[in-house]
């Protein structure tokens, strides 16, 4: 009766750390209504989204389990194992650490006060980007193929430009960074020409727009 008892303990101990909550974050990619590849997709996540995992569910897919998650205030779906991530030590059931932490720019509601992803975004973001905690660093190739002077400035934790450096016309210059550390490419201090945010995924950026003719500083 002691080994019976001992056995319905250590169950009792494991579905309850299994229930428990706890603090995650995802590697990007499809919220579904239910664990499995065949629910329909609710939603998407970004590479450093902060989620909350609320049950290990008994669905499998190439090793990782499938979660229920809560993200975005409050919102419900279920994510892969496999595209979910541990911020500080690994967690068994999810794939390694997250490189991107966007936990310090969640806003109240659940919501992500940077909106840039990875890739090429308009000047219209402007002083609304900031480089995001990230672990992962980046060695990336920038080629000015623009025909024309850029100056390069990295967007730091506060969304301020820093001057990096300046690329001459058809000038190629490799630079080390972290993947979520947006840069901004100008004609001259201030004038905004491409903004680019690297991924981990990211070995180059050509430039290739045209100024709009600021004219000189």
């Amino acid at each position: 009766m002691r080994y019976i008892t001992l056995i319905v303990a250590f169950f009792a101990i494991t579905a309850a750390a299994q229930a428990q909550s706890f603090e995650a974050g995802s590697w990007g990619g499809k919220v579904r209504s239910g664990p499995g590849m065949h629910y329909k997709k609710v939603a998407s996540l970004r590479n450093g989204d902060p989620i909350k995992v609320l049950k290990r569910t008994n669905e499998y897919m190439n090793g990782y389990p499938w979660y229920r998650i809560s993200f975005r205030g409050g919102r419900k779906g279920y994510q892969w194992g496999g595209i979910m991530c541990a911020y500080d030590h690994p967690i068994d059931g999810l794939h390694q650490t997250c490189d991107i932490d966007r936990r310090h720019n969640a806003s109240g509601n659940g919501g992500n006060t940077n909106p840039n992803t990875s890739g090429e975004w308009g000047c219209e973001w402007d002083g609304k980007l900031n480089s995001v905690n990230s672990n992962q660093p980046i060695r990336i190739k920038i080629r000015n193929k623009s025909g024309e002077y850029r100056a390069v400035f990295w967007i730091n934790y506060q969304g301020q430009p820093v001057h990096y450096f300046d690329l001459e016309p058809w000038e190629t210059r490799t630079q080390d960074t972290y993947a979520g550390h947006p840069w901004m490419f100008t004609d001259g201090p201030g004038n905004c020409i491409e903004l680019h945010n690297p991924d981990h995924r990211t070995r180059k950026i050509t430039l290739r727009r045209k100024s709009p003719g600021f004219g000189p500083e």
